[in-house]
């Protein structure tokens, strides 16, 4: 992600903080294993991870060209990190569950219940990542576009 602070319609700050993040590395541990339902998980954080890379380097080349569209693009953006940083955190979960379940040890029912929410997350959230990418990416230029007397 990056930190655009913005005064008087010019960047002043840029702060990149990429490796604050979640990257690959956690999508290629899921997909490790034969569990299918990891497997899963590892498809649609892989593609939200995707979505929060092309929405940084979009807003690093937008910033250049127009100082106001990162902020005209921060609300679906901060959306996006949150629903992919979820994402992450459902999946590091899911992972801990299941070596606890290939242990034996713990509550069988609780662990079980955590693979099942991660999988919804998974399933039902993170593809909300597709769409929030399109409106950093599209919805931006649109807002900017409208005079100030027509908001």
């Amino acid at each position: 992600m990056v930190v655009i602070c913005v005064a008087e319609q010019r960047p002043i700050l840029v702060v990149d903080v990429r490796g604050m993040h979640p990257d690959l590395r956690t999508v290629e541990t899921l997909a490790e294993g034969g569990d299918e339902t990891l497997k899963a998980i590892a498809v649609s954080l892989g593609k939200g991870v995707m979505a929060a890379h092309d929405a940084v380097d979009w807003l690093l080349v937008a910033a250049a060209e127009d100082a106001r569209l990162p902020g005209a693009a921060s609300v679906p953006l901060l959306r996006l990190f949150g629903v992919v940083l979820g994402g992450h955190q459902m999946a590091r979960a899911a992972l801990a569950a299941r070596r606890h379940l290939d242990a034996g040890e713990g509550d069988t029912r609780f662990y079980g219940a955590k693979l099942k929410t991660a999988h919804f997350y998974a399933d039902s959230i993170l593809p909300q990542s597709a769409g929030l990418l399109a409106a950093v990416t599209c919805g931006a230029r649109t807002v900017m576009s409208l005079d100030h007397d027509q908001l």
